[in-house]
């Protein structure tokens, strides 16, 4: 850690981009033209005031540790930082943005609580994309969430009744069982489809669950459970229904 980080987090942001000038049209015409000046306004200009505190050296720094124990880089931390002054407490206090260090692992996957007793799994953010291990201790970048599966196609779905669907998954006809989708949130924490290959709590919120369900499904109030191998009498079903779809969908072409 660079020896003068105490200075640079106190020191205000450089704020403005690169590129074309700077400021706004009415600052840039008095400076292309002096005589356009104002002749009447404020001595100083509004929004001035700022907190003095700079955390980008110091996410650039937390970044750069992944693969290292927290424990010594909180320690090297605290050896540029102190808790004396008032902006260095409340940089201190703004780490828990930068790296997430309270997360439980389900099947491998960091999850973190939630303000109102539930849990999510953590999602990397422009600001905050580590973790600390919590079997390890170690720093880990968070991972990035698996990409969404396509829809099941109608052509690929027979639905018998609310709990029971023929789904054709790979190329091969498995029966899936549906339940319910639960109100609660701890029920949602403990409900895995077998299809989406994920718990419907790992969506994050109420209004996910419902809208990925309902793509992947075409409804948001059910979701699968388990699968099963078919019978020969169900295969044949299958077989009748795949035909009557294709002959409507062939007088729908026709029309």
């Amino acid at each position: 850690m660079r020896e003068d980080m105490h200075k640079v987090i106190v020191e205000r942001p450089r704020c403005g981009g690169s590129y074309g000038p700077q400021g706004g049209r009415a600052r840039m015409r008095v400076r292309l033209d002096p005589e356009s000046a104002p002749t009447q306004g404020r001595m100083r200009e509004r929004r001035t005031k700022a907190l003095n505190e700079n955390l980008a050296p110091l996410r650039r720094y937390i970044e750069a540790q992944a693969g290292r124990p927290w424990d010594k880089v909180y320690s090297e931390i605290r050896q540029r930082i102190r808790a004396t002054s008032a902006v260095q407490l409340h940089v201190l206090q703004h780490i828990d943005d930068i790296v997430a260090r309270h997360v439980d692992l389900v099947d491998g996957v960091p999850w973190t609580r939630t303000g109102y007793g539930g849990a999510v799994p953590l999602r990397p953010r422009r600001l905050r994309r580590l973790y600390v291990c919590p079997r390890t201790g170690l720093v880990r970048r968070i991972p990035e969430p698996p990409k969404p599966k396509p829809p099941l196609r109608a052509e690929d779905r027979v639905d018998v009744d609310p709990s029971l669907s023929y789904c054709r998954i790979d190329g091969e006809w498995v029966g899936v069982e549906f339940a319910a989708v639960p109100e609660s949130w701890p029920a949602l924490e403990r409900s895995y489809d077998v299809l989406l290959g994920r718990t419907l709590a790992s969506l994050r919120s109420l209004w996910h669950i419902e809208r990925e369900l309902r793509r992947f499904y075409g409804d948001a109030g059910r979701y699968a459970v388990r699968t099963r191998r078919l019978g020969k009498r169900e295969l044949r079903r299958i077989a009748r229904e795949t035909v009557k779809t294709g002959e409507r969908g062939a007088k729908r072409r026709r029309r």
